[in-house]
């Protein structure tokens, strides 16, 4: 180890199946500050073979004993929503820095509980979507004033989860307990890039609606209740003073999918695209 290198651990590095072996796994493997110190997972077996396939220097199957390692700077937590709260309190009483994978909590009383844990630690939520390089450029287009002031901005959202069929693996995104499911995660982060280009939301309205209220499981054949919204609509207000709307969706078959957003400007009066289009995939990155 260099003297600045930084030592992740990462709670949840299923080697098979995971949002850590898909997204964190090469970014630490592609940054040279940084190093894949440890992996945990709950289940001994599980844990060796993620560090086999991730080349981390150790396994634990108690995910506790890793956070409270020494030799851990950075605690990476990627596993479902209902377990965030205990493993990130965990990590900052043992003063440690820690990535949680968003939804935060399941509540928002569990997310203002973590985030007054924090204190003065370094911490951070996988919102990863302001950090795409066209939001980015857009952001640094209309703060220069370049293109000039924003008036409206229309977004659109969709997905193919959260539509009347879905696989049984994914009933957990219909249930409100699992704390994953459209609004917390799909308007979670388009909501997030809406301040990322347009600043901070002052003022919002929205409607959620269950369209779908009986959902097909089309591996079992066996019919699901939704208990979480599969659409949403906002109207909003930035504090640039910009008014936006945005439509978030699922149900949508994955060659239409998209997530975009065009503003109109003051300077120009016209329409222009201020974000990328990108396919949208049902999933949470925990």
């Amino acid at each position: 180890m260099t003297q600045n290198e930084i030592r992740v651990g990462i709670v949840g590095a299923n080697a098979e199946k995971s949002w850590a072996k898909v997204s964190h796994v090469p970014a630490i493997k592609g940054h040279p500050g940084l190093r894949l110190a440890a992996v945990a997972t709950r289940n001994e077996r599980s844990a060796r073979e993620a560090a086999q396939a991730f080349g981390a220097e150790r396994w634990l199957s108690d995910p506790f004993v890793m956070i409270q390692d020494d030799r851990i700077d950075v605690v990476t937590i990627a596993v479902k929503v209902p377990a965030h709260r205990e493993l990130v309190l965990a990590a900052l009483e043992a003063g440690k820095a820690v990535y949680c994978e968003a939804p935060l909590g399941r509540t928002v009383a569990e997310a203002e509980e973590m985030a007054r844990a924090a204190g003065s630690l370094h911490t951070a939520i996988g919102s990863q979507g302001r950090l795409n390089p066209a939001v980015r450029r857009a952001s640094q287009l209309i703060s220069s004033g370049k293109i000039g002031r924003p008036l409206n901005a229309r977004i659109v959202s969709t997905n193919v989860g959260f539509g009347p069929e879905l696989p049984s693996s994914y009933d957990y995104f219909n249930k409100t307990s699992s704390g994953a499911n459209l609004l917390t995660i799909n308007a979670g982060h388009t909501l997030d890039l809406v301040e990322a280009v347009l600043g901070p939301i002052i003022e919002i309205d929205a409607r959620t609606e269950i369209l779908w209220p009986a959902v097909k499981l089309t591996d079992t054949g066996e019919e699901s209740l939704r208990e979480t919204a599969d659409h949403v609509a906002v109207l909003g207000k930035t504090q640039s003073g910009a008014v936006f709307t945005a439509d978030i969706y699922g149900g949508v078959a994955p060659q239409d999918t998209r997530s975009a957003s065009k503003s109109e400007d003051r300077r120009h009066g016209s329409a222009s695209p201020v974000i990328t289009p990108t396919a949208s995939k049902l999933g949470t990155s925990s």
